[in-house]
């Protein structure tokens, strides 16, 4: 049985005839690290988003090295209850308090009062599956004005034709990762997008552990190198060229998928955005073995988290259980469905009729 995989990276004949050819002339070169490819990139990003731009190994590295940059000691740093969990973990890991917060059932976006917030708090405000909220720009513009620092975690997002005005260019700094199962994707690498030129410098600075010695002397460290290889920037810098393209092709699979697919899996004011990288459904019930019983018709799927991230052993805070049951509830009903480029929709007509052969008939009358 042909087998339908949640995702597969799209790259173009031409694109990938540009990509062979830049990595020639890398191999020819003999500099695999720093040199022009990365430059070029770095140039790309930071004109496309008005931002200075600093390529880095992951979205985990760019994530690590702002925190780094920030006195995390004892400062509460917000992160949406249904994140990867090595986020607040890394919070924890350089001294911050990570404090969940609620997020919205539509967009999985965080639901945080200005208001309510206190002191120089950090928020990570997580743009999951490229899906921007209706309250986003407000609510990062409200917070930045109270004197948190927000950081934009944009590794799921397709931005447009002009980024520096769209998600991603509200808070203060933004991650984005070029892993291979990102919407602009390749073998690896990550980008720093921050708005003051201080911050950019100092994440470059510390993005290699050679030559630090001088910041080992203060009583700082630096273990491993965390900056971008140029194979993986030429790839990256042709994958964001065609950004456009994959748009197009990812709202053909969300048109398709929205009239395909049953009624009793839609939520209600979830309708497709041209920035989204992954396609979610809300099933009626937790069903705990359906991604296998999908897979045995040859569709592949995924979940967003199955459960918050506090949790987990290493990062249990205490959390009256009763608060949080809207969030549980909705990371088990959540289903990630195959969703990339290469559908097509015929593709799409085939996950739909599965995920239907496995809901039962009541779930479907609803």
């Amino acid at each position: 049985m042909t087998r339908i995989a949640s995702w597969r990276t799209l790259v173009l004949p031409e694109v990938r005839d540009a990509i062979s050819d830049d990595v020639a002339r890398i191999i020819d070169s003999g500099l695999l690290r720093g040199g022009p490819q990365t430059r070029r990139l770095e140039e790309r990003l930071g004109a496309d988003w008005n931002r200075h731009a600093v390529a880095v190994g992951s979205g985990m590295d760019a994530l690590e090295l702002i925190l780094e940059d920030l006195d995390l000691v004892d400062r509460r740093v917000l992160v949406p209850a249904n994140c990867f969990v090595a986020i607040p973990g890394l919070v924890a890991r350089l001294g911050g308090i990570p404090v969940p917060v609620p997020v919205d059932a539509v967009r999985f976006a965080p639901l945080i009062d200005p208001d309510m917030v206190i002191g120089r708090a950090v928020v990570i405000w997580i743009h999951h599956g490229g899906m921007v909220a209706e309250h986003a720009e407000t609510a990062i513009c409200a917070l930045r004005a109270r004197g948190c620092l927000v950081i934009e975690d944009c590794a799921y997002l397709l931005p447009g034709p002009s980024p520096s005005s769209g998600p991603g260019a509200w808070g203060d700094v933004t991650i984005m990762s070029f892993a291979p199962t990102k919407p602009i994707c390749g073998s690896g690498g990550g980008a720093v997008l921050a708005r003051r030129e201080r911050l950019a410098q100092h994440i470059a600075a510390r993005r290699s552990h050679s030559g630090q010695e001088h910041r080992w002397a203060v009583g700082d460290s630096i273990y491993r190198f965390r900056g971008m290889s140029e194979i993986e920037a030429v790839i990256a810098y042709h994958q964001w060229d065609q950004r456009e393209l994959l748009r197009a092709c990812l709202q053909c699979v969300a048109e398709t998928y929205q009239q395909a697919l049953p009624p009793a899996v839609v939520m209600p004011g979830r309708t497709p955005q041209a920035s989204q990288s992954r396609y979610a459904v809300h099933l009626p019930h937790p069903m705990p073995d359906l991604r296998e019983r999908l897979a045995r018709h040859g569709v592949a799927s995924t979940v967003m988290f199955d459960r918050p991230w506090f949790d987990y052993p290493a990062l249990a805070v205490r959390q009256g259980v009763e608060g949080w049951v809207g969030v549980r509830d909705l990371l088990v009903r959540t289903l990630f469905l195959p969703f990339h480029p290469s559908l097509s929709a015929a593709d799409c007509m085939t996950v739909a009729d599965a995920l239907k052969n496995c809901l039962l008939a009541e779930d479907l009358e609803r």
